[in-house]
């Protein structure tokens, strides 16, 4: 699995190449965004996140859990309390 969280309306970079942005930019941007990946687990009220890789290096080698319902054909997955941001 691979997820990729981020923070609504982030800013844009003052230019457009991709390879380029001030040390403000790169950083603003970094502290909103998180991605990891790696194999998972399912059980009747949660999915395990066995995490390989992330941008975070402090869940790589570790698991997430993510509580999980299902109405209809709709699958939320929430989390129990995070730190981020204090």
């Amino acid at each position: 699995m691979f997820a990729a969280v981020m923070r609504a309306n982030r800013r844009p970079f003052a230019g457009d190449d991709l390879l380029e942005g001030t040390p403000e930019e790169w950083a603003t941007a970094g502290r909103g965004y998180v991605t990891y990946c790696g194999r998972y687990d399912v059980s009747v009220e949660a999915v395990v996140h066995h995490v390989e890789m992330s941008l975070f290096p402090n869940w790589t080698e570790a698991d997430q859990v993510r509580l999980m319902t299902l109405n209809g054909d709709h699958l939320t997955l929430t989390t129990g309390p995070t730190e981020a941001g204090g």
